[in-house]
């Protein structure tokens, strides 16, 4: 069996006291945070960086201390099966322009309520609420 490790994060900036989430449009129609494989020699959270910058752009991002949380699923590409480990940050951003990358369709900023209803996969909504609960209680909202 062949495994993958990726990287990532939820991007968020404030408004209005209120945290809104950066999730891109893939081509299969679902959206997702940036995040994509990790390159050999890169920890985690540098191929976080790079994806986010690579898919919209941004460089002008924070990431938030203490949030760091795993996704593990497996699925099948070309009939073999693939284990994947997914490591996802928390990143703040003061930037809403934002530059997609081809492989995207467009892009969205979304509050709590319609992002955590547009995710596609439990255990992404799980670190989803997560992740908001931390930017919370962190930011006093």
């Amino acid at each position: 069996m062949l495994r993958e490790k990726s990287a990532g994060a939820i991007v968020f900036y404030i408004e209005n006291k209120k945290p809104v989430y950066l999730f891109l449009k893939h081509r299969s129609g679902h959206l997702d945070i940036p995040k994509g494989n990790i390159e050999k020699g890169e920890t985690p959270l540098h191929a976080a960086k790079r994806e986010i910058f690579e898919e919209t752009g941004l460089s002008d991002i924070n990431f938030i201390e203490g949030f760091e949380e795993k996704i593990n699923y497996y699925y099948k590409s070309e009939g073999e099966l693939i284990y994947k480990e997914v490591v996802i940050f928390l990143a703040q951003t003061r930037i809403k322009e934002v530059k997609i990358s081809p492989e995207h369709l467009g892009f969205e900023w979304l509050d709590y309520e319609t992002a955590y209803n547009n995710i596609k996969f439990e255990n992404s909504k799980k670190v989803f609420l997560r992740a908001h609960q931390f930017i919370v209680e962190k930011f006093v909202i």
